[in-house]
């Protein structure tokens, strides 16, 4: 059971919570000032604080700073009668989960706001534990995941590690093909020597047949010497061929006899030598529809294809979102000495939003930038703010869900019901713009990822004037 601790100087609006939480199923703590809910936090594990900003003694943005002194992990809901665009900025950026208004015209707001803060912190509690299992019995540290789609990866990975199998693995640029590659040779019995890496896009074709073979002195105009190639050095180890289906035609006629015969010819040379190596190949490119269009050897692919381990994209496992954010905020704090302990609940929400199509690889340059930009305790949306020059064209969720703060700053109060309506107005249509853009223009899939029904996102879209179309 979650406990909620709710402290505000009048009593029957925390009789009335308390009513309201309690019948949902919550074990509710009343306290009426700072003072008192302080001592309360010392003898009670908290899951949720619901806090008024004006209390006698210390108020509700100073008690703020103080919980998260004692436990950063415990959201805050902070409520006022006294609400300006100014104080609720300056509230979500001193860490409050959320900002309620008082009085309130339904209780149902209180409830859905206190059932999605109650959310985040189930989720970062077992995100804490996840990251714990992973530190001690993950045997492949540097592939952070929980989705079935990782976990389908992973045990992949545990079932051929020990054998000598090819393995061809396919996904897209930046999903992390390389580390599975690594975390394949490393749980194998080859471990024990270094893995031999092979990027068939970098090296000219008229360099690459003697990359992975070598050459004898004398072999063309600049072979002065001996040299062995990648597959001699990789005898008794692994072999990595990466961009596997940028090789020429060529050459992959002589890498198909060394998966057949396990033997190549150098360069200019005349006996074969054997080797023993496990290949594993990795490509960004449908190998199959390349056969269908005769650029890539059919029984070349047939043999690659032994074992084959897809990485699904970043978009198709949302779920691992917060947990490899956390990773590389820990992995760049060590890095640049920052000490940066957590990631704002808006800034997890825009991620999920944002369709990543660099994948892990474009979520760790983020994170990279937002630690460097950084300059509190938390990660705020505003430290992802990318300019035009950077991202031609786009920009990353944070952007697009929520205006700039002087944006919202800008708005002029002149009476509290036609501000409330500007500040959700702008909301909307940013939200409802991003998630539009997250599904390229799908709205019925773009309903689902926001929990709306879809012709209720259609009126959304129709009251802002957005064509989805624009997105496609």
């Amino acid at each position: 059971m979650f406990t909620i601790l709710i402290i505000d100087d009048e009593i029957r609006l925390c009789e009335v919570l308390q009513m309201a939480l309690e019948q949902k199923g919550y074990e509710v703590k009343i306290a009426h000032n700072a003072e008192q809910a302080l001592v309360v936090l010392k003898q009670t594990t908290v899951d949720l604080v619901v806090s008024d900003i004006r209390m006698p003694g210390m108020n509700g943005l100073d008690l703020l700073k103080t919980i998260k002194e004692i436990d950063v992990t415990i959201p805050v809901i902070l409520m006022t009668a006294f609400a300006t665009v100014e104080s609720a900025i300056t509230a979500l950026r001193e860490g409050a989960f959320d900002y309620l208004l008082k009085p309130f015209d339904k209780l149902d707001t209180v409830e859905l706001t206190v059932a999605k803060a109650i959310q985040w912190r189930r989720l970062l509690i077992e995100n804490q534990y996840l990251r714990q299992e992973i530190n001690q019995q993950h045997p492949f540290k540097q592939i952070i995941g929980t989705s079935p789609a990782m976990q389908q990866v992973f045990e992949l990975i545990r079932r051929v590690a020990p054998t000598s199998s090819t393995v061809l693995i396919t996904g897209e640029s930046g999903t992390g093909k390389e580390l599975v590659a690594r975390a394949i040779h490393e749980s194998s019995p080859r471990a024990g020597m270094p893995m031999i890496k092979v990027n068939c896009v970098a090296i000219p074709d008229t360099l690459l047949e003697s990359e992975l073979f070598g050459h004898i002195r004398g072999a063309f105009t600049d072979a002065i010497s001996t040299r062995p190639g990648k597959f001699e050095l990789a005898d008794k180890s692994t072999i990595f061929l990466d961009e596997i289906g940028d090789m020429s035609l060529a050459l992959q006629s002589k890498l198909l006899r060394v998966l057949q015969e396990r033997e190549f010819e150098p360069v200019g040379g005349t006996m074969p030598k054997k080797v023993d190596v496990r290949v594993i190949a990795a490509t960004n490119r449908p190998l199959r529809e390349l056969v269908n269009r005769g650029t890539f050897r059919e029984d070349l692919y047939f043999r690659l294809n032994i074992v084959p381990i897809h990485i699904p994209p970043l978009r198709e496992r949302r779920e691992d979102i917060p947990l490899l954010a956390e990773y590389f905020l820990r992995k760049f704090c060590e890095k640049t000495g920052k000490k940066i302990s957590r990631i704002s609940p808006e800034v997890i929400k825009l991620l999920k939003f944002h369709s990543f199509p660099g994948n892990v690889r474009e979520l760790e340059n983020l994170i990279e930038r937002a630690v460097v930009l950084c300059q509190k305790e938390q990660l705020e949306p505003a430290d992802f703010y990318l300019g035009a020059e950077e991202m031609p064209g786009r920009k990353i969720a944070s952007a697009e869900v929520f205006p700039s703060p002087e944006q919202d700053i800008g708005i002029q109060i002149t009476n509290y019901q036609e501000a409330k309506r500007k500040v959700l107005a702008s909301f909307e249509r940013q939200f409802f713009t991003a998630a539009l853009r997250a599904c390229h223009g799908n709205i019925s899939r773009a309903a689902e990822s926001v929990g709306m029904h879809r012709k209720n996102f259609y009126e959304k879209l129709n009251r802002y004037k957005i064509n989805p179309e624009e997105f496609q």
